[in-house]
C-alpha cells in the first residue's frame, strides 16, 4: 500500500510562511546542476552574518556534494539529500535497492 499526499496536504502540514530572513538561506534550492548547487553553497559561506548553526548545515552539504561529484564525475544533475545520504552510506537500509 502507497501513501499519496495531495500537493495541497503537504502544503497545509508544513504551516504558515517563514519570515523572509529565516526563508533566505533554509528553502530548498533546485539548481540546474552540482556545480551551480556548490557555487550557491559557497556563496552562502561568503556571508559574515550567517548563523553558526546554517554554516554548519551549509559545510556539511558542500563536503556531501564535493564527494558526490568525485564519485560521480560523469554526473552533473542536483542530487538530491537522499542521493547524498545514501552516496556516503551505501548500506544504509534507506538506500537498499531490491529487485523483482
Amino acid at each position: 500500500m502507497a501513501l499519496v499526499l495531495k500537493t495541497s496536504e503537504v502544503k497545509a502540514s508544513v504551516g504558515s510562511n517563514p519570515t523572509p530572513s529565516a526563508h533566505k538561506y533554509n528553502k530548498k534550492m533546485f539548481m540546474e546542476n552540482i556545480h551551480a548547487r556548490i557555487k550557491h553553497d559557497e556563496k552562502i559561506l561568503d556571508d559574515p552574518m550567517i548563523s553558526s548553526q546554517s554554516r554548519r548545515h551549509v559545510e556539511e552539504e558542500l563536503e556531501s556534494l564535493r564527494k558526490y561529484q568525485a564519485n560521480h564525475p560523469d554526473d552533473d544533475h542536483d542530487p538530491t539529500s537522499l542521493e547524498l545520504f545514501c552516496d556516503s552510506n551505501p548500506h544504509a537500509l534507506e538506500c537498499r535497492i531490491y529487485e523483482d
